[in-house]
């Protein structure tokens, strides 16, 4: 197969394209007349699409979405987002940086509005030649690399195994892999003869599970030097943090399913902080240490003043006993 050339576009090429569309003209008609192929077109403004500063209207038709426009500034952050199929054994990622965030572990719930004949998915996909497995409450079909639940009021869509993303920051990670998952819905879309999964124009889908892993991590490293094993739950019981290395990563990993985003975003300061100071976790681990010693001495103190103060009850008692009525 023919691959297109590529060609670098700047900020004022997305400026281009957004005025082009709001001049009513279709993605057809725009690649003509910026001189480009329909591919390398759909390649370039693929950015806006994630940050949906443009959304499909149609076929082919695009339209500007104007509460995004602000959206503007992390086009070239979208266009660094790398995406890798599978991770190997020996940490095989398109970059080596520190500074990256390894986002994977996708699985995003889409609730769909009540469907015609829904009930008969069964029989109608085994009509398309697609292989259904029955399950509670629905069904299960395997679409490309991806599994999906089919069931009465929503699709559940789990992301291939080891499908990562690569960002400097978690939320430009997630950005690209929910643009990644409206893609699989609309290919759903067509499957099913072109029905419709939004409720009155909106795609009711949010994730499931997400996981955003700092990678080559001091902090996991420090772990993994001193074969210490760490997860952090909240007050629930639920893990949030943990420290992995099985992809040969030194991983801190955030895994809450509503707060793993901003827990990522609120914690990577600190950890540039012990890259350019690497000495910080041995000194939070010598004031660790003193900590615990005081608390030990603290409660043993406690503890010694406690008998005390019973004696010195008892021997109260004694003394009321004995005073003359």
């Amino acid at each position: 197969m023919k691959r297109c050339k590529k060609i670098g576009v700047n900020f004022d090429f997305y400026l281009g394209v957004i005025d082009l569309l709001k001049s009513d003209l279709n993605l057809k008609q725009i690649s003509k007349k910026l001189g480009m192929s329909r591919q390398n077109l759909n390649y370039y403004i693929r950015p806006l699409k994630v940050l949906n500063i443009i959304e499909r209207a149609g076929y082919g038709v695009w339209r500007i979405n104007e509460k995004n426009i602000a959206k503007l500034q992390y086009v070239n952050s979208i266009k660094e987002v790398k995406k890798q199929g599978m991770v190997g054994s020996q940490g095989n990622v398109f970059t080596s940086s520190p500074n990256q965030v390894r986002s994977h572990g996708y699985v995003f719930t889409l609730k769909i509005p009540n469907i015609k004949n829904w009930h008969r998915r069964i029989e109608f996909l085994e009509k398309k030649k697609v292989v259904p497995k029955e399950m509670k409450g629905g069904c299960s079909i395997s679409y490309g690399n991806y599994k999906i639940h089919l069931f009465n009021g929503s699709i559940v869509i789990y992301f291939p195994p080891g499908r990562s993303y690569y960002s400097d920051r978690p939320i430009f990670a997630f950005l690209r892999a929910f643009y990644d998952c409206k893609q699989i819905i609309f290919k759903l879309e067509k499957l099913f003869q072109n029905q419709r999964f939004s409720i009155q124009g909106e795609y009711w889908l949010k994730p499931s599970r997400h996981h955003y892993a700092l990678i080559h991590n001091e902090f996991a490293q420090y772990a993994d030097k001193n074969k210490l094993k760490i997860q952090i739950r909240d007050h629930k019981g639920k893990v949030w943090l943990l420290v992995d290395n099985s992809f040969n990563l030194h991983e801190t990993e955030f895994i809450h399913e509503k707060h793993a985003i901003k827990d990522t975003e609120n914690f990577q300061p600190f950890f540039n902080l012990i890259r350019e100071n690497p000495k910080i976790l041995e000194d939070l681990k010598q004031d660790n240490d003193e900590m615990v010693q005081r608390i030990k001495d603290l409660s043993e103190s406690q503890m010694n003043t406690t008998i005390l103060l019973e004696q010195f009850d008892k021997n109260l008692k004694l003394i009321i006993d004995k005073m003359p009525g």
